[in-house]
């Protein structure tokens, strides 16, 4: 398997997601207000680049929060 952007975001999202015990839905309506978000990565879907920094800014957020 190809280690592509989305399979290391993903990565990044599901050690957060473990963290936090934060649901999948919630993830991605927190982080880029689509709900779906992590069930389409799971599935192949592609993030722009603003996507995929929307993401790690809103982990990188949520841990310093924390």
């Amino acid at each position: 398997m190809k280690n592509t952007p989305e399979h290391e975001v993903l990565d990044q999202i599901e050690r957060f997601r473990s963290e936090t015990g934060m649901a999948k839905t919630k993830f991605g309506k927190k982080a880029v207000g689509d709900g779906n978000l992590v069930d389409q990565l799971t599935a192949g879907r592609e993030l722009r680049r603003r996507t995929r920094d929307k993401v790690l800014a809103f982990i990188s957020s949520a841990q310093v929060s924390s």
